[in-house]
């Protein structure tokens, strides 16, 4: 990072000198809240795990993304440490700016695969009761909550699915 970097108040991609790996997206694994070896307040070290990110991103002074969009899903920290995961399932206005983005087909280990044909209503039936739901023209967001984590699922306005996220519940 130059002076020039620093003058315009630009920070450096922490990842830069990772290596560009291959690699199987994990399941997510609700027995121990984890996704392959990352969990909630990991630290960003533990993520090289999956090579260098196709894009990283500062959204503030102490946050960050990391897009795999090889693989369809993106990594936050704040502070250091993991704070949300999401996984980019379908078509969606607010998915990160990248060309060659794949649509992931996400695993709860165990328990379900999410793909685009994913239903609010099988949503329903795999977790019962949402803790919230929201309607608006564009989408519809069902929010669950297990084991201390937030599942977010964002579907289109005809109910299927297009993103999971996942991060601490703040209740």
């Amino acid at each position: 990072m130059g002076i020039l970097d620093f003058l315009l108040g630009r920070q450096e991609d922490l990842t830069k000198d990772w290596s560009i790996l291959e690699f199987e997206m994990p399941d997510f694994d609700l027995s121990d809240l984890s996704f392959g070896p990352l969990h909630f307040g990991c630290e960003l070290s533990l993520a090289h795990v999956f090579g260098r990110p196709d894009l990283f991103s500062w959204r503030g002074s102490d946050y960050y993304e990391l897009v795999y969009a090889h693989h369809g899903f993106q990594l936050d920290f704040e502070g250091g440490n993991l704070c949300y995961i999401a996984f980019f399932i379908g078509p969606d206005s607010f998915l990160p700016e990248f060309p060659s983005l794949v649509f992931s087909q996400p695993r709860l280990k165990k328990v379900a695969q999410f793909t685009q044909q994913t239903t609010n209503a099988e949503l329903k039936e795999l977790f019962g009761e949402a803790k919230s739901e929201d309607f608006d023209s564009d989408e519809i967001i069902l929010t669950f909550v297990r084991s201390g984590l937030a599942f977010e699922f964002e579907l289109t306005s005809d109910g299927f699915l297009k993103r999971w996220n996942i991060f601490p519940d703040q209740d």
